[in-house]
């Protein structure tokens, strides 16, 4: 909540300061957001075994040129949440003039990996549908945090299984907040968590499906730009994962950065990391 909180705070922030007619009235800026901005719920971009897959879009008002887009993905561990509990994550990018989508997958247990291909599917669906948002959908920022991160990370190096027709955009970026790289990492031995478990419970071969869903092992020189935020006392997923992740991008030339976050656990950061995070994530990715 106090993420929430702090985001939604520095979301206005941003809309006063632009907007300093009235900067000294907290309710003139809440009304400036009503009017710059537009809400578009659930649009489905899938129905698969009779469930319709639905994501939300946050879009700026404004006319003229096709805006950027900005993927979002919520987490849960894979197994919980949904997108609703995760809007107000994807307010900074709403702040920079980007064409939200807030996606919704696959969760609970036994699922994997339904959810790496439903957000295969949405990002098909974003590109063939963006121009009606006003939003250029030929190429996307893909952010998530945790599970979500992971799922960020696997659509900038994992591989569609082409359950959904049609052409992905360009991942230009990929913004890891404290996302599994290492499924199996998480399965089974001294990191194993309950989520991972859940997960890839019932599977025939889950050491094999968590290797090939690992963005770890599937890292190569065609990557997008990464960067990673992870907390170095992060009791859900372990930090020495993006170190490793990292490493191995450095080592294959892919450009990419990881911040620390110093004593930070699984998103328990303090605000003026998180603004800090934030301007990095902006300079990383050419964002004004």
């Amino acid at each position: 909540m106090r993420l929430c909180v702090f985001l939604l705070c520095l979301f206005l922030t941003t809309c006063a300061a632009a907007e300093p007619a009235d900067s000294h009235d907290p309710l003139a800026a809440v009304i400036e957001v009503s009017r710059k901005y537009q809400v578009l719920p659930n649009n489905t971009y899938r129905v698969v075994q009779g469930r319709e897959l639905k994501l939300d879009v946050f879009r700026p008002r404004k006319h003229g040129p096709l805006l950027p887009v900005m993927v979002y993905i919520h987490g849960g561990g894979w197994v919980s949440h949904d997108k609703e509990r995760a809007t107000l994550h994807t307010l900074p990018f709403l702040a920079r003039d980007h064409v939200v989508f807030n996606i919704d997958y696959r969760v609970g247990k036994g699922t994997a990996p339904a959810g790496v291909e439903d957000c295969f599917c949405a990002l098909k669906w974003i590109r063939a549908h963006a121009a009606e948002f006003r939003a250029d959908g030929s190429s996307v920022v893909v952010m998530g945090h945790s599970a979500g991160g992971h799922l960020a990370l696997m659509m900038g190096v994992g591989k569609d299984n082409g359950a959904c027709p049609g052409p992905l955009p360009v991942v230009r970026a990929v913004v890891n907040w404290f996302g599994i790289s290492d499924v199996r990492d998480v399965y089974e031995g001294a990191n194993s968590q309950q989520y991972a478990r859940e997960w890839l419970e019932g599977k025939l071969d889950p050491r094999a499906l968590a290797d090939s869903v690992s963005p770890i092992r599937l890292v190569r020189a065609a990557n997008p730009p990464i960067i990673s935020i992870h907390g170095d006392h992060d009791p859900a997923v372990p930090y020495p994962q993006s170190v490793r992740l990292h490493e191995a991008l450095s080592k294959a030339h892919v450009k990419n950065q990881l911040i620390t976050i110093k004593g930070g656990t699984h998103g328990g950061f303090p605000e003026p990391e998180y603004l800090r995070a934030y301007r990095a994530v902006f300079a990383f990715i050419g964002i004004p």
